[in-house]
Parts: C-alpha cells; structure tokens; sequence
C-alpha cells in the first residue's frame, strides 16, 4: 500500500509538472524569431537615414523673399544632394554643380561636416541638422551672411 501511495504521488507530480508551461518561452506556432524581433525594433542611426540622394524640396534664406511657385517648380525638378554611404557627396542647384567633396556627420545627428574643393579651393561647411528622418532632411547653413535652410525630400 505504501509503495502504491508513493507511486500515485509520484505521477501526479510528474502530470502536474509537465502540464505547466514555462512563460519564458514562446508558442512553437507563433511564428516569430528573436531575429525577426531584432530586424522589425531595428533603429537606423543618422548615417543610414541621411546616405541617398535628397531632392531639394525648398530652399529659404534669412530676409530674403520666399521662391514664387514658378522658381519652386523648377528648383524641384534641377536640384539635388547625395550622401553616399562611403562619406562622399555631391549636389546640383538649378541644374548646375553646386558641392562635390566628403561630408561626416556628428555623433549625435545634429551637424554635418562638408568638406568641399570648389574652383580649387578647399572650404569647410558646417550645416546643423534640424530634421531628419526616412523622408525628411532640413539643413541649414548658419554665416555671417544669414541662414540658409534646404528642405529636402527622398
């Protein structure tokens, strides 16, 4: 009888045990890897988000007079920046090259170093981001001149 007791305890511990789940571990059917997880809360840095090329959207300059839709038209259809992956860029306004060099970006997103040799001459340009994102880019150029904002869309 004490051998029955302790064999009955013993199955009923063994179902009990294997009854429960562990809430650690997912469905077998879900369907979803931790790989697929990783990929889909992935976060593109600012790198990624910039490098392709950018058509100029708009462009305004302190106290200057916005563009009529008419110049508008045509600086949508002319004009353009590219950030290559590999640090490089070049840009055409109305048509005509505009910068050719390398660009790096600041850690945290917010600037963009330009560096550029126009007719020889080699110049620094520093531009604040103040929008990117998969679509969206505004830069600015800050001088003594005034600001200049280029609004761009991919």
């Amino acid at each position: 009888m004490k051998k029955t007791k302790m064999l009955l305890a013993s199955l009923t511990l063994v179902t009990i045990l294997s009854s429960c789940s562990d809430s650690n571990t997912a469905p077998a059917d879900s369907g979803t890897t931790e790989l697929s997880k990783a990929e889909a809360t992935k976060v593109k840095m600012p790198t990624e988000l910039i490098a392709g090329k950018w058509g100029v959207d708009n462009i305004t300059a302190k106290g200057e007079e916005p563009l009529d839709e008419e110049a508008l038209k045509e600086l949508r259809s002319t004009s353009w920046m590219q950030f290559s992956p590999d640090g490089k860029i070049s840009s055409k306004m109305a048509g005509e090259d505009f910068i050719k060099g390398t660009w790096t970006m600041s850690e945290d997103g917010k600037s963009i170093t330009v560096k550029s040799n126009q007719e020889g001459e080699e110049e620094l340009v520093d531009l604040v981001v103040e929008k990117l994102d998969e679509t969206n880019l505004i830069i600015t150029l800050k001088d003594e001149s005034g600001d200049m904002k280029w609004i761009c869309k991919k």
